[in-house]
């Protein structure tokens, strides 16, 4: 546990302001995602259920779909597998967005830590370049991801 607390720590060290706000907003979308991941898993077995048995109503779960919605069995099935597919749609669209989000949130920690890299090396002395292969001060700048794991 310490581990994750001082990765975080350091995260958020080399973050800015409003990189700190995205990566916190990124816990949430993670949160939300987990739940409609858990949600996807979860309308499974309702939906074999009422698929596969035929006095499926007896169960306490859809005799409340059955007495106080008053739905028949095809309309149990065909309820079940729109809400299925609505979820499932829902979950792809969700995940796709915070995906693309994710990338583009990393590829702006990649570029702003480069710049500042970069900055670095430009107020470093000039002796410090004399005595120093270019290619790997130009490595560095690039390769930001190697050293931190991004």
């Amino acid at each position: 546990m310490s581990f994750l607390l001082k990765y975080l720590t350091d995260l958020k060290f080399l973050l800015s302001f409003e990189q700190k706000k995205e990566f916190n907003l990124f816990f949430f979308l993670f949160f939300l995602a987990m739940i409609l991941e858990t949600l996807g898993i979860g309308i499974i077995i309702p939906v074999l259920k009422v698929l596969v048995e035929e006095n499926f109503q007896d169960s306490k779960f859809f005799s409340i779909f059955i007495k106080n919605l008053n739905f028949s069995k095809d309309e149990l099935i065909y309820l079940f597998l729109l809400l299925t597919f609505l979820i499932y749609s829902l979950k792809s669209l969700f995940l796709a967005y915070v995906a693309r989000k994710e990338v583009n949130f990393i590829k702006k920690i990649r570029i702003s830590l480069s710049e500042k890299l970069f900055s670095t090396y430009l107020n470093l002395p000039y002796k410090f370049h004399l005595d120093t292969n270019s290619g790997n001060l130009i490595r560095n700048i690039t390769d930001i991801k190697l050293y931190l794991n991004l």
